[in-house]
């Protein structure tokens, strides 16, 4: 270990070479410098223009959306030209709504204003002819001679705001101008969350000046010496002007060459008492991890390679009321046996050399997650992990809160499935009843010479074994649903021909669709797959019912088999309302549905999706779709085949 005088001796002594570095260090700092300079200007000039690409594209694209916007007004205008005030500003309240930098929605038949929102700022607009405005009628003409939306010059509106317009013609079917729809953008309200964005994410002051309107922005902007940039777009000329935040970069205090002859004496400093330091290091870090394994909230704990008690924290002997038992150097056997000796785990009476196996097993294997009861009620999660030294490392948690949630929660559900199932079981008494009597009175043929009567006895009769159905399938899906999520649920599997099933249950809804004006197909395949063929009709009746359900007049649905190398595909396609991409994911989940005024119109109960799904999985297949809003959906879920299934 050097001393101060040894330590200022060596330095001493090493002088020539000192001046050598601090020479060397200095020539170097002077190229650095230069290279940094170029190179911070190079990296600012690059920024700037990305900024202003990114400024400009940002401009386009709110533009974009505000001219979609009157073009959604102008197919309106097309479709009702003789739209009331109340229709209008629904309309007109909505463009608003979505777009809030727009300030006014208005449409003017044959150039004369008929509807400005909002109406209390825009009401002396009412009458106006673009005729009688000289300064607004060459873009009002250049609106109606193009075919697509056409933007103003920058002007200051009446409201006081800075403003432009953008102008779309109103034609008919024909191609008769019927007239003229504006809407008029805030360009404060449009540039503000542009420039705020850009310079969140670039850290530049921004602002952006636009002909005959000012600037808008921070306007100290002008007064830093800024970075110019002209941009065009959608017929704007816009300046750009651009100042780092804290202005102009500089030379830090600590350059590349200031920090070589700083990195030089350390070096040389650190070179004199390297090994004092590292030792004393050393035991910091030591007396550190001990601290703080000490502080954990949890038990810690450490076994050598040799299975011999190494350290613990004050935690772990809390957490299992251990007192004076830990001693370092004990073996893991011998600490279990004092903890069975003293009671401190909940251990199966006439077991105890079982669990006590059960646990040097666990232990043993170096990789031990288990959760155990303590005698006085406590539940304790252990983790352990075996290090490459071959230590063992333990953590241990107090999840007795977590635990006994569990269990509340395990007995609640199954306190709903039992009264599910109860439900519907009595459920299915009365519906039998009132389906028997509702059939007799189907099959009753006239028994009245009063005609009106028994039209009336009969649509009765008709109602009610309808609903009687609908509701014994609504039972029934619970009872399916309650059964599937049971531990052991039901099935019977055999190898049989998939064609009989997909043909005989796609054959049961040839009356349904019919009856909708949907052509049904039906492609089966020869294959013999190994699952329960009523568990596989019911599959495919769940999904046949929902696209011939949500399927319109005129439409079609297709089920279609195709054998592969482990298994058969089965498609449902329909060409349905689709689903919309962000319900796909949920379309599976109990109780789900895609469109929910839609699904109680056509009855059900969220679960036929999500009993099919584990009716799929259950026959050892996986179920998919892909779906387009307005085109249709198609379900695929895949069987085993037989010879699959033995292997």
């Amino acid at each position: 270990m050097l001393s101060k005088k040894r330590f200022l001796r060596f330095l001493i002594g090493q002088s020539p070479l000192l001046l050598v570095v601090i020479g060397l260090s200095l020539l170097l700092g002077v190229l650095l410098d230069r290279m940094e300079r170029n190179r911070l200007q190079t990296l600012i000039n690059s920024d700037i223009e990305s900024l202003a690409t990114e400024l400009r594209e940002a401009v386009q694209t709110g533009l974009h959306y505000k001219e979609l916007a009157l073009g959604a007004l102008v197919v309106t205008a097309e479709i009702a030209p003789e739209m009331t005030d109340g229709e209008f500003e629904k309309i007109a309240l909505r463009v608003l709504t979505n777009h809030p930098a727009i300030m006014s929605v208005s449409v003017a038949p044959d150039l004369v204003i008929a509807h400005a929102y909002p109406s209390d700022r825009n009401a002396m607009l009412i009458g106006l002819d673009y005729r009688d405005l000289p300064d607004q009628l060459p873009d009002v003409e250049r609106a109606i001679a193009s075919e697509t939306a056409v933007m103003s010059r920058p002007f200051m509106s009446v409201q006081g705001r800075r403003a432009v317009a953008i102008r779309e013609s109103i034609e008919s079917t024909d191609g008769t101008i019927l007239g003229l729809a504006s809407i008029a953008v805030d360009l404060e309200a449009f540039f503000a969350p542009i420039i705020a964005e850009a310079r969140q994410a670039r850290g530049y002051h921004i602002a952006i000046a636009a002909p005959d309107v000012g600037t808008f922005g921070d306007e100290t902007v002008f007064d830093n010496a800024p970075r110019t940039l002209d941009i065009a777009t959608n017929g704007l000329q816009l300046s750009v002007a651009v100042v780092p935040d804290g202005g102009w970069p500089v030379m830090p205090l600590v350059t590349p060459s200031r920090l070589g002859i700083m990195l030089a004496m350390v070096l040389l400093l650190w070179s004199g008492h390297a090994n004092y330091q590292r030792n004393y290091q050393w035991r910091v870090v030591v007396e550190r991890l001990e601290k703080g394994i000490d502080a954990l909230s949890s038990g810690f704990v450490i076994f050598d390679d040799q299975d011999r008690l190494v350290h613990w924290n004050e935690n772990y002997e809390k957490l299992f009321n251990k007192g004076s038992v830990l001693r370092k150097g004990m073996t893991f056997a011998d600490l279990m046996r004092l903890d069975m000796k003293h009671g401190i785990y909940r251990v199966p009476t006439g077991q105890e050399e079982m669990w006590f196996d059960q646990v040097m097993n666990g232990h043993r294997a170096g990789e031990e997650s288990a959760e155990v009861e303590l005698a006085d009620g406590r539940w304790v999660r252990m983790l352990s992990r075996r290090t490459q030294e071959g230590d063992l490392v333990g953590v241990r948690f107090d999840i007795t809160d977590l635990k006994r949630a569990q269990l509340t929660a395990e007995r609640m559900s199954t306190a709903k499935s039992e009264f599910i199932s109860v439900l519907s079981h009595e459920l299915r008494t009365p519906l039998t009843v009132i389906l028997g009597f509702g059939r007799l009175l189907k099959a009753r043929s006239a028994q009245s010479s009063d005609a009106a009567q028994d039209a009336f006895i009969a649509d009765a009769a008709d109602r009610i074994v309808q609903s009687g159905d609908h509701l014994l399938k609504l039972v029934n899906e619970m009872l399916d649903y309650v059964n599937l999520t049971s531990a052991m649920p039901s099935q019977k599997v055999a190898p049989f021909e998939l064609s009989e099933v997909l043909t005989k249950t796609s054959a049961e809804f040839k009356g349904m669709a019919e009856a909708k004006g949907i052509l049904l197909e039906t492609e089966p395949c020869e294959a013999k797959v190994a699952a329960d063929p009523v568990r596989v009709a019911q599959i495919i009746e769940n999904l046949l019912s929902n696209a011939v359900k949500f399927t319109s007049s005129g439409g079609s649905v297709r089920i279609s088999a195709r054998p592969g190398p482990h298994c058969v595909k089965v498609t449902v396609a329909d060409t349905g309302d689709g689903i919309p991409e962000e319900k796909l994911d949920a379309i599976f989940e109990e109780f789900s549905q895609v469109h929910p005024s839609g699904t109680r119109r056509q009855g059900g109960t969220g679960l036929g999706l999500a009993i099919t799904k584990r009716l799929v999985a259950l026959q050892g297949g996986d179920i998919s779709v892909q779906s387009t809003p307005g085109v249709g959906s198609t379900f695929t879920f895949s069987l085993p085949l037989e010879e699959q299934a033995a292997a």
